[in-house]
């Protein structure tokens, strides 16, 4: 027979312990264990209840068992989840997600909410009712050669205008246009429908293209010892030259007033030219008789 009077225990040493094998039980028989990895654990069931006792329920996503829970949220006071102001405030627009913009006081909804207009930006179709301006602190600028000059508008309006109205005292640096010179003949022909420069010559002067290209009227004028008109309107009319034929000397003027003591004489066998809109008349008397007047007007 082997008496000990003691138990031994190294923890340096697993040989020299003396070990002593135990079981727990319950009513309905010995608890179990699970080696997980080098460890040995006690097989339990755990259950998680709340503060009333009521037990928490877990829902099984795949191979994975969750607890199912609800997430509250506790910033409402400044911005809810969905990105929108406090819905308490603001009512939620149609695209829920997008960042509200306050517009005034007592924003509405189509005054809060930037939204997409559901047609392509370039479309006439899109209704101007649900397109909103976004407001910036911006203008335009415009390069004058030397620095950068802001682009005023007028009366309002979206687009280039200048700060004084027509025929009042010049101020401030107007929009100019300017052009391209040339030092050789014209000999460049561009298509139908291209743009092209503003021209003009050394000395800075337009080129200007004032042979007519429209229409041509001619015939005979009634020219008598009373006032009339010599042609009819021609719309578009820049030149006219009037050709008398007759043994008399006819006068020229601009209204029903010309006499052979006020209007300028084409003798007979003479003939006069000069440019003339399509809204300037043209009067003749002649001295006596009725003389062959000719004339042509071009547009």
């Amino acid at each position: 027979m082997i008496f000990k009077d003691r138990i031994d225990y190294d923890p340096t040493d697993g040989d020299a312990i003396d070990q002593i094998r135990s079981y727990v039980s319950t009513a309905s028989g010995l608890l179990t264990s699970t080696l997980v990895g080098s460890d040995e654990s006690l097989d339990v069931a755990a259950y998680l209840r709340d503060a009333a006792g009521t037990l928490f329920t877990g829902t099984t996503e795949g191979a994975d068992h969750g607890l199912d829970v609800n997430v509250i949220n506790d910033i409402t006071a400044e911005c809810d989840l969905d990105g929108l102001y406090n819905v308490s405030t603001n009512p939620d627009p149609d695209n829920v997600g997008m960042i509200a913009h306050v517009r005034n006081a007592a924003p509405g909804d189509a005054q809060q909410t930037f939204r997409p207009t559901g047609d392509n930006p370039d479309s006439d179709a899109i209704p101007p009712a649900n397109v909103f301006a976004l407001d910036v602190n911006s203008f335009l600028k415009g390069w004058n050669g030397t620095n950068w000059e802001r682009i005023a508008s007028s009366s309002g309006a979206i687009g280039v205008g200048g700060n004084v109205a027509d025929d009042a005292a010049d101020a401030g640096n107007p929009l100019k246009v300017g052009s391209r010179t040339v030092d050789a003949a014209l000999t460049e022909v561009s298509a139908a429908g291209d743009r092209a420069d503003l021209l003009s010559d050394m000395y800075r002067r337009i080129y200007v293209n004032d042979a007519p290209n429209v229409a041509m009227g001619y015939g005979a004028a009634s020219v008598t010892t009373t006032a009339a008109a010599v042609v009819a309107a021609n719309s578009g009319r820049r030149r006219i030259m009037v050709q008398n034929l007759g043994k008399e000397d006819i006068f020229l003027g601009a209204d029903a007033s010309v006499t052979s003591s006020n209007g300028i004489r084409v003798s007979r066998n003479a003939a006069f030219e000069m440019p003339l809109g399509e809204n300037v008349p043209l009067f003749a008397i002649a001295a006596s008789g009725t003389p062959d007047v000719r004339y042509m007007q071009v547009a």
